[in-house]
């Protein structure tokens, strides 16, 4: 849920090419940064992960940002 928000409010793109994943996306915080890596990491057959991942502050939190935390 608070991935599909953000890919729907703040642009989540995820470029594959053979078994590495590029995370392109914006985040309020490192936590969620971290959070996005690990997932996108613990994706089935990705064995490397290009962090592209934009911190900005101002961003609204998501819904049930708690989960983040």
């Amino acid at each position: 849920l608070i991935l599909r928000w953000y890919a729907q409010t703040y642009g989540l793109e995820v470029e594959v090419s053979h078994t590495v994943a590029t995370v392109h996306m914006k985040v309020k915080t490192e936590e969620q940064r971290d959070t996005a890596i690990e997932l996108a990491e613990g994706t089935s057959g990705i064995t490397e992960v290009i962090d592209n991942i934009e911190i900005d502050p101002s961003l609204d939190d998501a819904p049930f940002a708690e989960i983040w935390e």
